[in-house]
């Protein structure tokens, strides 16, 4: 085993402490404060966020997709986002003029995001919210942008709390979710999806491999102790060969 150097035994120390801060003193205090309903405020949207929904001041990988797409033009394209939480990346979707379909299989989520929107002045004539698991309710259709912000824990599902973490001991979040993408893209379209670097990566990948996508990561960034990726998920054409 390589032995790390003296600098980098110093970086993997601040990521320890930071760990331990997070699991015994952050973790605790955040279970408490977000058992209220709390305020949450970025780049003029205010939002309001209820007990149960991932808070995007809190939880890294929104803020990273939120920085990777201000590159991106979405203005008159069509955007869906799976697993929509609050609602916030397809706010921001919404304000940079896409036609939105924001995906959500929490209820609490689905009235907090129609409070948002309307608290925003969002037009509800391209913001579109549906109550599903994965595509099981969406309308098939094309879609430009595609974002995805998964349960990546390879563990069994026992109620709707914990498909927001757990994919199923077997991946089946995942080999729903590639099955279904087939019938929701076209050669143009663009999906993206957030891991983190405390999933199995090479699982993941694998699973899509089965179904005939790759998972080609664009964007890499550490935030605190947790290091955060954006993957895009493409088509494997026909006589590629991946290993």
């Amino acid at each position: 085993m390589e032995v790390p150097a003296a600098g980098n035994r110093g970086v993997l120390m601040i990521n320890f402490l930071q760990k331990k801060y997070a699991n015994y003193v952050l973790k605790p205090y955040l279970k408490w404060y977000l058992k209220k309903p709390r305020s949450y405020y970025y780049e003029g949207l205010a939002l309001k966020i209820y007990p149960t929904v991932f808070h995007p001041g809190y939880f890294f990988s929104t803020h990273n997709f939120l920085k990777y797409i201000k590159s991106i033009n979405l203005k008159g394209g069509s955007f869906c986002e799976v697993g929509a939480g609050s609602g916030l990346v397809s706010m921001v979707a919404a304000r940079s003029g896409a036609r939105v379909v924001a995906v959500e299989l929490n209820e609490v989520a689905i009235r907090g995001m129609n409070e948002n929107i309307i608290l925003n002045n969002i037009s509800d004539i391209n913001f579109e919210i549906i109550h599903s698991n994965l595509f099981d309710r969406v309308p098939q259709q094309v879609f430009d942008f595609i974002y995805i912000n998964p349960p990546y824990f390879f563990e069994k599902v026992h109620n709707e709390q914990s498909m927001a973490w757990n994919c199923g001991s077997k991946g089946e979040y995942f080999k729903k979710l590639f099955v279904q993408l087939l019938h929701y893209r076209n050669d143009n379209s663009r999906i993206y999806m957030t891991l983190a670097e405390n999933c199995d990566l090479t699982r993941i990948n694998s699973i899509a491999c089965e179904h005939g996508f790759e998972l080609e990561c664009v964007n890499e960034a550490r935030i605190k102790w947790e290091k955060n990726f954006i993957f895009k998920v493409n088509l494997i054409k026909a006589g590629e060969e991946h290993g």
